[in-house]
């Protein structure tokens, strides 16, 4: 029998990427004369596309591209540097690949995203990757989920990952480690929560 697909979001649940997001987006603002923002006030930004996070900042519609550029510019050559992989990431991968077959959809693009996992040692653990491409500036997460299908289940830790599960018809395993709040995961429609790898082993 063929494996079920189990996807996984990246930033949040996988890798703790608080720090390079914080930098990079302060970059981009910078390059444009734009006052630093605190990282406690950007962390609830992490995971959905960069064209409503620069707008939400107070970025023009007509500077919000090459913000995005500048960002990506960044996060290229400094994220690994400042990105780690969450505790008991990859024992749980290992333990849930045994069962299942594994993917990544992420809103980062494909390719920042596939450098980043094979450098951060997590590549070994995935058959596939889904991104957008470079030149996306504003796919919607649920796009993304959609060319990763067949699917079982997506795991996420924002609202954004549920909303995209439901409307490609999984389910959706929110955990609270990364940027989400279980009310907020549970609001959205999260059929099951993980507050540690552990738990969501036992769940998968």
């Amino acid at each position: 029998m063929t494996p079920s697909t189990v996807l996984f979001d990246l930033d949040g649940v996988l890798i703790d990427s608080h720090a390079a997001f914080t930098a990079s987006v302060n970059h981009a603002l910078g390059e444009y004369g734009l006052a630093a923002r605190d990282a406690g006030e950007l962390r609830r930004f992490i995971g959905p596309p960069l064209r409503g996070t620069f707008a939400e900042l107070g970025v023009a519609r007509a500077d919000i591209d090459g913000r995005i550029d500048a960002y990506r510019d960044h996060y290229e050559g400094h994220g690994a540097a400042v990105t780690t992989v969450f505790a008991g990431i990859p024992e749980m991968l290992a333990a849930i690949g045994a069962r299942h077959r594994l993917v990544i959809a992420t809103s980062k693009t494909a390719s920042l995203a596939t450098a980043l996992v094979r450098e951060l040692g997590l590549a070994p653990y995935f058959d596939a990757l889904h991104g957008p491409a470079d030149e996306t500036r504003g796919e919607p997460k649920t796009e993304t989920v959609a060319r990763a299908l067949p699917a079982i289940a997506l795991v996420g830790d924002t609202r954004y990952d549920v909303e995209a599960a439901r409307a490609n018809g999984l389910r959706a395993v929110g955990v609270t480690w990364g940027i989400g709040a279980e009310d907020d995961l549970r609001a959205a429609g999260a059929e099951a929560i993980a507050h540690t790898p552990d738990e969501l082993e036992a769940l998968l």
